[in-house]
């Protein structure tokens, strides 16, 4: 921070102010991303409140806010390297998964992804918030989560190749279930018995995606079998 003397409604005010991105806060880097007033948020006032030559001698000294390539290079702390996703539980996953989901960059949802850091770091390190930290560390701890994520996910794409069956598609049961999203997996896994749900979401993640792989592909076998079997008979016609 620089200690900085302005003209704020015709009176000399002093300020600290924000020299790089390491003195900017998580949080308030979310406003400034979202497009909200630079003032307002790092300084708790309006920009009309101040004189105009204070205002562009501001923005003179904070000219690193235009230099946004610099908010990858925080370096993350030892603690968060010890994220395991595969060890960690299956509902944190799932969690963690809807969250980044609904966050998608969009037309409405400019910074996409990193709206939904925080929620996602307290998924795994319940104690940590990443909302007061330095925007530069809080970037760096949530995106190492979220490539952690990516990474274990990879290993199991092949789950993607599922499609329903054409009858299935026929009755509209991809639409029917769609909104339960990962609840579908979990009532099958137990039977349909709800009180077996919140034992089954503490299980780690990696024996259920490694049991869903197996299935997946123990199905696709059997489909095989059963195209092979239909053309066997109808050679036999």
């Amino acid at each position: 921070m620089i200690p900085v003397k302005v003209i704020r409604e015709k009176k000399e005010t002093s300020l600290n102010v924000p020299f790089s991105w390491t003195d900017v806060s998580f949080e308030n880097y979310l406003k400034l991303a979202k497009g909200e007033d630079i003032f307002m948020t790092l300084f708790g006032f309006k920009t009309e409140e101040l004189e105009a030559k204070s205002a562009d001698s501001l923005l003179s000294l904070m000219s690193f806010l235009n230099q946004t390539e610099q908010l990858n290079t925080g370096i993350l702390p030892d603690k968060f390297n010890t994220i395991n996703i595969g060890g960690s539980s299956w509902g944190q996953l799932e969690k963690s998964k809807q969250i980044i989901n609904s966050n998608v960059k969009s037309e409405t949802n400019k910074i996409g992804y990193e709206n939904a850091m925080n929620t996602v770091v307290k998924i795994y390190f319940e104690e940590t918030d990443i909302s007061k930290m330095d925007c530069l560390t809080a970037i760096a701890i949530g995106g190492h989560i979220f490539e952690s994520i990516g990474k274990f996910l990879k290993e199991y794409e092949e789950l993607d190749e599922y499609e329903m069956e054409d009858e299935e598609k026929e009755a509209g049961a991809d639409e029917e279930f769609k909104e339960f999203g990962y609840f579908n997996t979990l009532k099958k896994i137990c039977n349909g018995n709800p009180l077996d749900y919140d034992a089954m979401l503490q299980v780690p993640a990696v024996l259920i995606y490694k049991t869903l792989l197996y299935n997946f592909r123990e199905y696709k076998v059997q489909k095989r079998l059963q195209i092979i079997r239909e053309r066997k008979l109808k050679a036999q016609r």
